[in-house]
Order: structure tokens, then C-alpha cells, then sequence
């Protein structure tokens, strides 16, 4: 099992569930896993995988524990439409990615609706 802690240096470890509910650490630290091995990413590079689907497989190799909680889930409820993020072509050399079609219009939204579907 992956054990979790905060980043600024508080040393009691926290399970995924754990960490998903607290959000952040009480030294107000953000959590990270005491190991990181990301086997079987060469699944992230299948052009056909939903942005939906590559979240999901980031928090399953991270940490085989999330399985359970973030299979079947819809990480991104209240987006106006597909989560995927749209890429704008501006010019030849210049392309912009609107973030903003989350529920609060918000780039945040793209990494905080996930914690929220899984709490």
C-alpha cells in the first residue's frame, strides 16, 4: 500500500482515502506518495484515450488503491460538454488551451473536479 505525506515535511502517513478527504496536509503541505512507480504509462499514449480516461489511469498507476474508487466514476461532472481540453489555433506558431469550460469557468477545475467525484 502507498502511504502519502505532505511536502513540508509532516511525517505522519496517510492512506489515498485518507488523503482524498483531507485535501490538504494539516502543515498545509500538499501530499505526495512515498514512492512513485509508473508502470504500464504506455497506455497514456494511445491517441484514441479520453482525457477522462488518461486522469484515470494517472491516479490508478500512482496508486493501485484509487482502482476501486475512480473506475466508473465521471471525474468531471458539470463541464459544459466533453472534459477534453480544446486546443485554439491562433496563428502558425501559436496555439492556446481553453481551460475554462469547467463549473466554475475556472483552469483549477481540470484538477480539482476528480478529488471532488472521488470524495
Amino acid at each position: 500500500m502507498v502511504s502519502y505525506f505532505s511536502t513540508r515535511g509532516h511525517k505522519d502517513p496517510l492512506s489515498f482515502e485518507d488523503v482524498i478527504l483531507s485535501g490538504v496536509a494539516p502543515d498545509k503541505g500538499l501530499y505526495l506518495p512515498d514512492s512513485i512507480t509508473l508502470e504500464n504509462l504506455t497506455y497514456l499514449t494511445q491517441e484514441d484515450l479520453s482525457y477522462e480516461d488518461f486522469v484515470k489511469t494517472i491516479f490508478i498507476a500512482l496508486d493501485k488503491a484509487s482502482a476501486p474508487y475512480v473506475e466508473g466514476l465521471s471525474l468531471y461532472p458539470g463541464f459544459d460538454g466533453s472534459p477534453e481540453p480544446k486546443l485554439i489555433e491562433v496563428d502558425d506558431t501559436t496555439l492556446v488551451m481553453e481551460l475554462f469550460h469547467g463549473p466554475t469557468k475556472s483552469f483549477k477545475d481540470y484538477a480539482l473536479q476528480p478529488l471532488g467525484a472521488i470524495a
